[in-house]
């Protein structure tokens, strides 16, 4: 059978089902890159360096502190799905830097990072009002979420004796309830400052873990 041995009405019906199979472009356009301000990157100055922590119970660990690394994360916004072709967003980036840490013995694994942050505010915010925090994970601590707010400009007061040494002007960050940890390895509090960075961490319920 050759196409004009269908009847009209049938290849109306075909034409249909074609054209709905087809997909749309996606025309959102692009929304570029979001960089961090200069203050940000020169912010993570304790790069490529060793540093002692002592324990409060008598042992110690060296960590070494990586040279800064830089990049954009992939992000999305405003995304409508389209028919049978999946989703169209309009794509943007958010620039990062981040300094990684750990120990020889592999007790300790750390990421320091300052971002753009989108998790409160759009890409179409005004530029002033998309915060750039930074955020600490250290040992992957599945409890502890140590995110500093506006990183820059934010003024610490904070004032913390670890092990006998007092700091100032430190981002504490720790667990409320320390005592319903039953791994000893877990990673409980971290502490923070501008000039010095990590200056001290907390493990299990109460051994404190810092720079001499």
């Amino acid at each position: 059978m050759n196409i004009k041995s269908i009847p009209a009405n049938w290849l109306v019906i075909l034409l249909a089902v074609l054209m709905a199979g087809c997909c749309s472009p996606c025309e959102k356009p692009d929304l570029g890159e979001f960089t961090l301000s200069n203050e940000a990157k020169r912010f993570l100055t304790f790069s490529d360096r060793t540093e002692e922590y002592r324990s409060s119970d008598g042992r110690s660990v060296i960590i070494t502190f990586t040279e800064l690394n830089n990049g954009f994360v992939e992000l999305v916004d405003n995304c409508d799905e389209l028919n049978r072709c999946g989703l169209c967003c309009n794509n943007y980036r958010a620039e990062f830097v981040s300094v990684l840490g750990g120990s020889d013995d592999l007790s300790v694994s750390l990421e320091i990072a300052v971002s753009k942050d989108f998790s409160t505010v759009g890409p179409t915010a005004p530029a002033e009002e998309i915060p750039e925090n930074m955020r600490i994970l250290m040992n992957n601590a599945p409890n502890l979420n140590c995110i500093l707010e506006e990183v820059v400009t934010t003024e610490l007061t904070d004032v913390v004796t670890l092990n006998g040494r007092t700091f100032t002007k430190v981002f504490k960050c720790e667990l409320e309830n320390p005592n319903f940890v039953f791994e000893d390895t877990e990673v409980t509090g971290i502490y923070f400052t501008k000039d010095l960075g990590l200056v001290g961490y907390r493990t299990g319920p109460d051994v404190i873990w810092a720079l001499p």
